[in-house]
């Protein structure tokens, strides 16, 4: 790595071997210095893959992703507290890592533990959590700071009696969670929450939209959001739209149980297939939970943190300033993801894109500018060699709208249509 390790001068990682360097000076300040293919991890330390860091201490430093992407990390390690980092003290910013795959006993993806005056901020992640003790698809424990950070992990219990939460697993007093999203399914756990398993501290301006499945034993829980607020916990100005179902125990809309703080929160009664909660949340229909009255009526802040527009988000409620609304994967496989098509209009026509990410379907029309039939604006013959297949353009626009993501400048059109797009890359203009 070049670079010395100070704030001035900090350490640039290039490689999955960077990342893995960290190790060496877990109080030196370092920076991605570009998207990272971590894919080689699978081979690594014989099967078991990446080592999570700091395994025998804490991450006091600071490692600023830049807004790039890791890629295919693997963690599987048998038994293990299997996270990125095991423990961190330090601040960990703008890292997305993606198509992870993590199994073992408990686990977490960004860190296990974000003790203490540990700082997570916009960082996102997406994969798979396969655990036989307990799981979360963004955190394990909570201590510190987490804001503005998205996980689409599908987490995943071995049937028995391990629990898990979508986001965190055990958000402790001193904790503070702010501005964060789930979408990612949990399922075959013991007890369970769509976003937390457990709270104690603080969870504000937050939403779940992945299923929640119970493992089907007896005395199994589900709840939408979260399994259990505790005494001391808050969670206020949250929603959850997730199915949730397969608990023998109990099967409730947005928690539970509830013996702290709950205010202005809310679960979709419909989506959810659930009547009844178990706390202080308050069950309304779909097109209530996409109605801004629902949510302004309760006080909750649409002009820094809240938005709504009828097609973000499949029309829910959307964070403006972090949480992404769908998974962050710039190398996303777009089998069944992306699907492109003509629709006449009068003669003439708009091509338009669906968008298939997390079981949310969005669809954007191009510009009026690309309203012409395909003979106008195809290249006459149609290129047909490598590179020039639909399959080409629908990983290209895929990667268009995951870098507007990333950058926080999403639009909801596409920027050129199927066979604009191949006369642009044959060498001439839209």
């Amino acid at each position: 790595m070049t670079g010395t390790g100070t704030v001035t001068d900090p350490y640039i990682i290039s490689t999955v071997d960077d990342l893995q360097a960290i190790e060496n000076d877990l109080t030196a300040y370092y920076e991605l210095g570009g998207d990272i293919d971590a894919s080689a991890t699978v081979t690594w330390n014989g099967g078991e893959g990446f080592v999570p860091l700091a395994p025998g201490g804490t991450f006091t430093g600071q490692l600023d992703g830049k807004d790039y992407t890791v890629t295919s990390l693997f963690i599987t390690a048998a038994g293990g507290n299997n996270a990125l980092f095991y423990s961190n003290t330090g601040t960990i910013k703008n890292l997305t890592l993606a198509s992870t795959t993590f199994t073992g006993g408990r686990l977490g993806g960004i860190a296990y533990i974000n003790a203490l005056g540990g700082v997570i901020t916009d960082c996102h992640i997406s994969g798979t959590a396969d655990c036989t003790t307990g799981a979360a698809g963004f955190c394990y424990s909570n201590y510190g700071s987490i804001s503005k950070c998205s996980s689409n992990v599908a987490v995943t219990g071995d049937g028995g009696t391990d629990d898990g939460g979508g986001f965190v697993y055990y958000n402790y007093s001193t904790g503070t969670i702010d501005q964060c999203s789930s979408i990612g399914a949990v399922s075959a756990v013991d007890d369970s929450g769509g976003f937390a398993y457990f709270n104690d501290g603080s969870i504000t301006n937050s939403y779940e939209m992945g299923s929640v499945t119970g493992n089907g034993l007896a005395g199994s829980y589900a709840a939408g959001f979260i399994f259990y607020n505790n005494t001391t916990g808050v969670v206020d100005d949250c929603y959850s739209a997730g199915a949730v179902s397969g608990a023998v125990g109990g099967n409730k809309g947005f928690s539970n149980f509830n013996t702290g703080t709950m205010t202005n929160c809310f679960w979709d009664t419909e989506t959810s297939g659930q009547t009844t909660d178990g706390g202080a949340a308050t069950g309304k229909t779909t097109a209530q939970m996409k109605t801004r009255a629902t949510f302004t009526d309760a006080g909750w802040n649409f002009t820094t943190i809240w938005n709504i527009d009828g097609v973000t988000n499949n029309g829910y409620p959307y964070l403006t300033g972090g949480a992404r609304v769908f998974p962050i994967n710039p190398l996303l496989r777009v089998s069944g993801i992306v699907r492109t098509f003509w629709s006449g209009l009068g003669g003439k026509g708009v091509y338009q894109t669906v968008l298939t990410l997390g079981g949310i379907s969005t669809t954007y029309v191009s510009p009026i500018s690309d309203r012409e039939p395909p003979s106008a604006v195809t290249p006459t013959p149609l290129p047909s060699g490598p590179g020039y297949q639909e399959a080409d353009y629908k990983r290209w626009l895929t990667s268009f709208y995951m870098e507007q993501m990333l950058t926080g400048s999403f639009s909801m059109v596409a920027p050129m249509s199927y066979p604009q797009w191949v006369r642009w890359k044959a060498g001439g203009s839209k």
